[in-house]
């Protein structure tokens, strides 16, 4: 379904898409990195991907990733991966045409709601991916990307709804065939819901707590009970929206995290830099519609009141 090689484009190229792209290439797959800030280092000297737990480093040339600085450089490909967060998203609509092709398909790598349905638009197709990332990866510096999650973590896959049978398989197993662990969804929504599961509790009470990394939540107790207190709002509100979500797979989020160490999620580093935090597609969508379904979210208002705040989203 996507060629014997298929030509693979990534647009957003941070810690997740770095990793992602860094262990395709090292697995032999056609690739080439739309680049701004990383562009001239890259360009230079390749890239670096490490999986520290499991002591593997991938090296790659500069010709096995192709850097770009524009997507007319890169042209039309088989498949376009999205790392781009979700303040950037109306790039997307002068990034993307370029690559673009009426077979392209798009897997979009970034958090919370509202992305998949906007690259369907831009893209006029339902040839669209989700991809939840059960990994947490650092771009320590420009070109090099570090994976703290014991065997890489994995990946699992959701699609649109009337997309072509087998698609999101034919993507999985080029995954599979790089290194990268794979799941997929019953459904595009479970996917997503799920991924808000982490994302909501851990990239909000990380910077609520004084920048602190995801170790300092779990071991603390009140702060472990508010994060279990929000996935399970969550869980619910999916529930209620026809995404079924074992009750278990909230304190299975614990103790993944709680592998992960002294972890930084990336919305924390934004929020330390002082680049936009992407408050509405991780917690205000959430609680809208979770609320619309008639769950009451009171940990996820609190949560996404105060960020709003602290980030002047609500000024």
């Amino acid at each position: 379904m996507l060629g014997e090689h298929p030509k693979w484009a990534f647009v957003g190229v941070g810690a997740m898409g770095g990793y992602i792209a860094g262990r395709l290439a090292a697995g032999g797959e056609d690739m080439h990195l739309l680049l701004r800030s990383d562009y001239e280092a890259v360009r230079a000297q390749g890239m670096t991907v490490e999986i520290v737990p499991d002591e593997q480093v991938f090296r790659l040339t500069p010709d096995d990733v192709n850097p770009a600085r524009d997507p007319a450089e890169i042209g039309p490909v088989d498949v376009v991966v999205v790392g781009l967060k979700s303040t950037a998203n109306e790039a997307l609509r002068t990034l993307l045409p370029p690559l673009l092709k009426p077979e392209t398909v798009l897997v979009t790598l970034q958090n919370g709601l509202g992305n998949v349905e906007l690259l369907s638009e831009i893209a006029q197709t339902n040839r669209v991916l989700g991809a939840l990332c059960q990994i947490g990866a650092n771009r320590v510096e420009p070109g090099l990307v570090r994976n703290f999650t014991p065997r890489g973590g994995f990946v699992q896959f959701g699609e649109l709804p009337g997309a072509p049978e087998g698609l999101m398989q034919a993507v999985g197993e080029r995954f599979q065939a790089a290194g990268i662990r794979v799941r997929y969804a019953a459904s595009l929504g479970e996917a997503l819901w799920r991924k808000l599961m982490w994302n909501v509790p851990f990239n909000g009470l990380t910077i609520l707590s004084g920048m602190v990394p995801t170790i300092e939540i779990v071991e603390d107790p009140a702060l472990r009970g508010v994060s279990l207190a929000l996935m399970e709002e969550l869980r619910l509100a999916a529930g209620r929206l026809g995404y079924a979500i074992e009750a278990d797979y909230g304190p299975k989020q614990v103790e993944f995290t709680h592998k992960l160490g002294a972890y930084l999620p990336s919305t924390l580093l934004d929020y330390r830099a002082g680049r936009p935090v992407e408050v509405e597609a991780i917690w205000g969508e959430p609680l809208r519609l979770g609320q619309a379904a008639g769950q009451k979210m009171p940990h996820l208002a609190q949560l996404y009141a105060i960020l709003r705040k602290l980030t002047k989203q609500g000024a």
